[in-house]
């Protein structure tokens, strides 16, 4: 009986193992974007024929294809045109990797919405900062907030703020760091 309860016990430690190493292996993964921006996908109508150097190419619409020109038909849709030097969030290095983390050359101080202080909304606001070489903030994800509120305050704070850049290898580098800006109704 012993022997049963012995080779259960390691059963249960064992999954509870591999449970925590997939778990931990799931959200730590680095996030992947594909830029889909240069395919044009039209609706499935008909079929059309296209000659391209004496061969004749069968093609329905619906189907995927590339685009270098962009297709705009009579909609309300606004297109904009995506810049080469878009914000890419692969290229900052997480804050536990740099021998400096940046620090902010002034005091950050959001201005307390005045709708949240009359509603009595109070809380902390968790940011996810990406700070340039420069020292510049280029990007701000909300992680957590308790109202939008105190979102909307806590990123137009934090991109008016320049930092000193961090620091690896001697040099500058950009770097993606969480940030919490506590929002205390006094009183």
């Amino acid at each position: 009986m012993s022997n049963m309860r012995f080779w259960i016990i390691i059963s249960i430690v064992l999954h509870i193992i591999v449970i925590l190493f997939f778990s931990f292996k799931i959200s730590f993964g680095q996030k992947k974007y594909i830029d889909l921006s240069y395919l044009n996908i039209t609706d499935f109508k008909e079929k059309t024929e296209e000659k391209k150097e004496n061969k004749i190419i069968i093609k329905k619409d619906g189907d995927i294809t590339p685009t270098q020109e962009k297709v705009v038909e009579e909609t309300n849709i606004v297109v904009q045109e995506q810049s080469e030097d878009r914000f890419d969030p692969d290229k900052f290095m997480p804050f536990y990797m740099v021998e400096e983390l940046p620090s902010p050359l002034s005091k950050i101080s959001p201005a307390y919405p005045e709708e949240a202080r009359r509603l009595g909304i109070e809380g902390a606001v968790v940011l996810k900062i990406y700070i340039n070489e420069e020292g510049c903030v280029e990007d701000v994800e909300i992680v957590k907030s308790p109202n939008e509120l105190l979102s909307l305050a806590s990123k137009k704070a934090i991109m008016s703020v320049r930092f000193k850049p961090a620091k690896a290898g001697g040099k500058t580098v950009p770097v993606c760091m969480e940030l919490t800006l506590r929002f205390k109704l006094s009183g």
